[in-house]
C-alpha cells in the first residue's frame, strides 16, 4: 500500500501473503517473502530487504521518527536471512545470512552480523550487537556460543529452504486465483 508519496518496491519475483500489509518506503530484493499476517510499515522511514529473505508469519516490522544528531531509523535486512515468526523488528540492521528464531524482539539501533543467530524468544536491547558466526539468546540476549561449522552450513540453507517454501505457496496462491477465474467464466 502506498503512503501519500511513499511507495513500496516490489520485484515480480517476491512473494507477499495476501494477508500481509506491506506500507510505505519498503524495499525487497529478488526471491523474498513475506509470510501470512505479518506486516511491513516503512511509514517512519525506509525498509530494505534483501535478496532470498524470509519474513516469518506475524512478524511486524517498523521504523521510528529520525532525530536528529542520532543514527537515521531504517530498517535494513540483508540477503539470506530468515525472520522467525511473530518476531518484532524496529530500526535495526540484520546482515546477511543471519537467522532470528521465532518471536524474538530487535529494539532500534541493534545489530545482528553476518551469519550470526538469535534463539526463539530473545530480545537484543537497543545498541546491541551480535557478532558474526555467533549464537545469542535471551532477555537480555546474551551470548551463548560461537557456531560450528556444520551449525553454519545448516543455516545456510536454511534461507533457500524458506525461498523454496515461498515459491509453493506463489504458485498455489497463482493456481488457485486461476481456478477461480475459470469457474467464473
Amino acid at each position: 500500500m502506498n503512503l501519500f508519496e511513499k511507495h513500496p518496491a516490489v520485484e515480480s519475483d517476491v512473494f507477499v501473503a495476501p494477508n500481509a500489509s506491506v506500507v510505505g518506503r519498503v524495499v525487497f530484493h529478488s526471491k523474498s517473502s513475506v509470510m501470512y499476517g505479518a506486516v511491513i510499515r516503512g511509514d517512519q522511514a525506509e525498509i530494505v530487504i534483501g535478496r532470498n529473505t524470509s519474513i516469518g508469519d506475524r512478524a511486524v516490522l517498523s521504523t521510528s521518527h529520525a532525530v536528529e544528531g542520532h543514527v537515521e531509523p531504517d530498517l535494513h535486512i540483508g540477503s539470506d536471512v530468515v525472520i522467525g515468526a511473530s518476531s518484532v523488528l524496529q530500526s535495526c540492521t540484520i546482515e546477511d545470512g543471519a537467522i532470528i528464531g521465532a518471536s524474538s524482539i530487535l529494539l532500534e539501533g541493534s545489530l545482528v552480523e553476518k551469519a550470526a543467530q538469535l534463539l526463539p524468544g530473545s530480545v537484543l536491547h537497543s545498541g546491541r550487537r551480535v557478532p558474526t558466526g555467533q549464537l545469542w539468546g535471551g532477555n537480555p540476549a546474551v551470548f551463548v556460543k560461537d557456531l560450528s561449522k556444520s551449525e553454519l552450513a545448516v543455516n545456510e540453507g536454511l534461507a533457500a529452504a524458506e525461498a523454496e517454501n515461498a515459491i509453493a505457496h506463489a504458485n498455489e496462491f497463482a493456481d488457485t486465483k486461476g481456478e477461480a477465474a475459470r469457474h467464473t467464466v
